[in-house]
């Protein structure tokens, strides 16, 4: 099969649209986890801030290319979860379809031509199957579908570059630099790469073999050398051998969810994971997969193999990282597991019918897990079923009811959380933002106090005391709380936010300009910062220099906004244009009763 027939143009065209069907349910989810922090909360992304610099550009740790493509992507819809989300399901079409390019040259290399069929099949596995699917609805997996784009190419020419000419090798190298520089996991390739030109591929010669390990040597010391290799904070519960263990038990457990994708979860448990029986079938899974590469001839299945185990390589450490244990890991190791169920079945009388019950099957279980992605609520209420004895999982369901100011929910949630692990701080931050929000500061200082004898470096448990302590009264303890968690993280606009109103409260309005300034240039979609400067600018006289701050800082979504021009008009005698300002206030909130009064006041001076 040298090209797409068109019968399989209809199937994958259908394929796709029932792609998007399935997931459909997902794509208006709210950002979850990292979401705020890397797109909402993130300058680079929200307003492009140092993408004109040669440091940003140079840090691998910022993972640019995917800040840049986020950056785009907002730049053209704004914080929309739907765009994002829809991005990232065409980076997996992408995906899918250089998955079908890989596996069919493997076919074509073992000199299977009559098998190719078959990798039109894998592609659709790829694009349907909902263990994948955190990879495109989890927002800030852009970096692992993107990095999995150039991954997949560069794997795919180094293929071709077997029966062409070294350009398509020098591609392939080019295209593994683009994925690093999107998300460092794009590091196995190096291993994927050497064990396929050493013991899988045929027809290497000596010569080539020596330059594609040269390469991939000198590389591999690169990285290592300028990047200083895998870092991460050890789990307080999880020493380094039992982390090294469970990620061989979640080895088997992944190529189970594989076959069967239920219960797929955003947050696996650690702790009811490490037993006997988990731990000896990963062993066996390793033994196995070791002597079946040993005893095959199969170039497919030697390739499945070493990209199941090696594209996990990223993880399989002895330096417990966190957040390790999910299911955008498996992303490129699902090739792996592909190319093994093409050898498995592909003899199979009949195989492309039951190939296609099984994608209609995958579809099936792709409608619930979509349906669980409609709400941050409904995400981990969903989880808490299953890992019902995981305090995180209760912690980030509290602070999901919390978002909605549901705070009774909330309560209930982070106490189950609490009553699994007291010394949650993160809870513990949690339940004295609730009692923040139920205006009982006195009551929160407790758990925020709490919270902070187990983490000093809590730098949201200073902001939340701060916060405590200026509502009862205690200015000098309060500036000294936002100043301990803007030292932890100089990043944290929401204390100069609260700064500003200190000062405000302490009747300093030049000190709560400079620290609204400084929350507006750390975050300049801090709408309650704009607004506030605003006001002391027109409280100071300065209505002119309002204008021309609102102008510069547009927030054309906001009827506030709208108000506050119209106000800074009004000020400089300007009804026309303020009458135009507040009738955009009440367009885009009609029951704003500020705007109405002040048109109504425009019309009678008028008179």
């Amino acid at each position: 099969m040298s090209s797409l027939k068109r019968p399989k143009v209809w199937i994958a065209f259908l394929a796709i649209v029932l792609f998007f069907l399935a997931y459909s349910p997902a794509l208006d989810g709210p950002f979850v986890f990292d979401d705020q922090r890397q797109i909402t909360d993130n300058p680079v992304v929200s307003h492009g801030v140092g993408l004109g610099e040669t440091s940003f550009w140079t840090n691998i740790n910022e993972r640019p290319l995917t800040a840049f493509t986020l950056f785009l992507n907002h730049r053209i819809s704004g914080a929309d979860p739907f765009w994002f989300r829809i991005t990232n399901m065409l980076l997996h079409i992408l995906n899918a379809f250089m998955v079908f390019l890989i596996v069919k040259e493997l076919f074509l290399l073992d000199g299977k031509k009559e098998k190719v069929d078959l990798a039109f099949g894998i592609g659709l596995l790829f694009l349907l199957h909902p263990l994948l699917s955190e990879n495109f609805l989890y927002i800030s997996q852009r970096g692992s579908t993107l990095s999995s784009f150039f991954y997949l190419g560069a794997l795919f020419f180094y293929l071709r570059s077997k029966s062409t000419s070294i350009m398509r090798l020098l591609l392939s190298v080019l295209l593994f630099a683009l994925a690093f520089y999107s998300k460092q996991t794009a590091f196995s390739l190096i291993m994927v790469v050497a064990l396929l030109e050493l013991f899988v591929l045929p027809d290497s010669s000596n010569s080539r073999r020596a330059f594609v390990v040269t390469i991939l040597t000198l590389g591999s010391l690169v990285l290592l050398y300028k990047y200083g290799g895998f870092t991460g904070k050890t789990f307080a519960d999880v020493s380094g051998i039992d982390y090294l263990l469970l990620q061989i038990s979640f080895m088997w457990k992944y190529l189970l969810l594989s076959i069967v994708p239920f219960p797929l979860i955003l947050d696996y448990d650690l702790s009811t994971d490490l037993n006997l029986l988990w731990l000896s079938s990963g062993i066996v899974l390793l033994i196995g997969g070791l002597l079946w590469f040993i005893k095959t001839n199969s170039l497919v299945l030697r390739s499945g193999l070493v990209i199941y185990f090696f594209g996990n390589l990223v993880v399989l450490t002895i330096i417990p990282l966190p957040d390790v244990f999910v299911e955008h890991r498996m992303y490129i190791p699902f090739v792996g597991i592909a190319l093994v169920l093409s050898h498995l079945f592909g003899n199979l009388k009949h195989v492309k019918y039951l190939w296609g019950v099984f994608l209609i099957f995958l579809l099936v279980f792709a409608f619930v897990r979509a349906q669980s992605w409609e709400s941050k609520i409904s995400l981990f209420e969903q989880n808490s079923k299953y890992v019902a004895l995981n305090d995180r999982v209760w912690t980030n369901l509290g602070e999901a009811y919390l978002e909605v100011s549901n705070t009774a929910k909330a309560l209930e949630a982070t106490n189950k959380a609490l009553t699994i692990d007291s010394s949650n701080y993160v809870a513990l931050n949690n339940l004295g933002l609730i009692y923040l929000l139920e205006d009982n500061p006195e009551k929160a200082m407790e758990p925020l106090g709490q919270s902070l004898k187990y983490s000093m470096s809590n730098y949201r448990a200073w902001n939340n005391l701060g916060v405590a302590q200026m509502r009862l009264k205690k200015p000098r303890m309060a500036l000294k709380s936002f100043m301990n968690s803007i030292k932890l993280n100089p990043r944290q606009f929401d204390a100069y936010y609260n700064i500003g109103l200190l000062a405000e409260q302490n009747r300093k309005p030049k000190e709560a300009i400079k620290a609204y300034l400084k929350c507006i240039k750390l975050q300049p979609s801090q709408w309650k910062a704009h607004h506030n400067l605003v006001l002391l600018m027109l409280a100071g006289g300065k209505a002119e220099e309002a204008k021309n701050f609102l102008l510069e800082h547009p927030f054309r979504r906001n009827y506030e906004y709208w108000n506050d021009l119209g106000a800074a008009h009004t000020n400089l005698s300007e009804p026309t244009y303020a009458a135009d300002c507040f009738k955009k206030s009440l367009e885009l909130e009609p029951s704003n009763g500020i705007a109405l009064q002040n048109i109504e006041r425009i019309i009678t001076n008028s008179e």
